[in-house]
């Protein structure tokens, strides 16, 4: 019941401005430039709307256990530095800093595009609460079977009641924030259904004034593929 309302909520925050603008722009005849204005702001809106619909199918699919995976060796140091790419203009534009981290050469079993979904979401956020000028970084290492990957912020952190809800559907630690920087608060659960789906999983850390750091713990190929079978155990 309570995720019905906030889909509700979520949804209806975008069509009341659609519709605001779009009462606007009929009402009388308007300058070329005012119409245009308009029509920005109502793009803004419905690619909100379409942000939070395909993250309520990938919710749904993950719900249901047909979240679709293509899983293939995939090399950490090259998805981490796909993330780091992807993501350089949106930092320079706050002139944060993408610091990459990591030396090992490991493999996880993985879907690649799903994978990079997980970190995309996970340096948005990163990006949404870092103050400009900050420093963001990227490392990976192994721990027994798996690889942890780390996006760890210079952000205001993250209060220590808020920690355990980090996960829940439409949680934001600060929504008033979270709401004025674009956030549904579906990003982390998206990203933790994933890795869950991979046999992974997402940590967080944080304490506020001293950033976050998310780890991102995935199965390693080289462990699953030496793995013996259980008739040879």
């Amino acid at each position: 019941r309570q995720f019905t309302a906030n889909v509700a909520h979520e949804l209806r925050t975008p069509l009341t401005i659609l519709k605001g603008e779009l009462e606007v722009a009929l009402r009388r005849e308007r300058p070329p430039g005012v119409y245009r204005a308009a029509m920005a702001s109502m793009k803004q809106e419905v690619d909100r709307l379409v942000r939070l619909v395909e993250d309520l199918l990938i919710l749904a699919r993950a719900d249901s256990g047909v979240l679709r995976l293509d899983l293939r060796a995939i090399a950490v140091d090259t998805m981490v530095r796909w993330a780091e790419g992807q993501f350089q203009a949106a930092a320079g534009e706050k002139a944060i800093a993408l610091a990459v981290e990591g030396t090992e050469s490991l493999r996880v079993l993985g879907d690649l595009d799903w994978l990079r979904q997980v970190l995309t979401n996970l340096l948005d956020n990163a990006i949404r609460y870092t103050p400009a000028g900050g420093t963001i970084r990227l490392t990976w290492d192994r721990d027994g079977a798996f690889a942890r990957v780390r996006v760890i912020d210079m952000g205001c952190g993250i209060a220590a009641e808020d920690l355990p809800h980090l996960f829940d559907r439409f949680y934001r630690a600060n929504r008033v924030r979270a709401q004025a920087s674009g956030g549904s608060g579906l990003g982390l659960a998206i990203a933790q259904s994933i890795a869950k789906a991979h046999g992974g999983r997402i940590d967080i850390e944080s304490r506020i004034g001293s950033g976050t750091t998310v780890t991102v713990w995935l199965p390693l190929a080289d462990a699953i593929e030496t793995e013996p079978a259980p008739g040879d155990r």
